[in-house]
């Protein structure tokens, strides 16, 4: 790898995040209250649930298939 190739690799912008993923959150959470019974009381249970969920997505979905690979 070259200076160039890896000035470009660290300057590259990060995966940014859709404004939108509070909405996301929201509705998974939503979906796992319905999910687990629609019970009471969980709904921090529920919000980090879906928030993991949405997060880890969103992490796998920016991080090119090769760095995922064992060497």
């Amino acid at each position: 790898m070259n200076t160039h190739e890896i000035f470009a690799e660290i300057h590259t912008p990060p995966c940014h995040l859709p404004q939108s993923l509070e909405e996301q959150i929201r509705h998974r959470a939503y979906q796992v209250w319905r999910e687990q019974g629609e019970q009471d009381n969980c709904a921090l249970d529920h919000w980090l649930k879906a928030e993991a969920e949405i997060l880890s997505h969103r992490v796998l979905n920016c991080i090119p298939p090769a760095a995922l690979t064992v060497h």
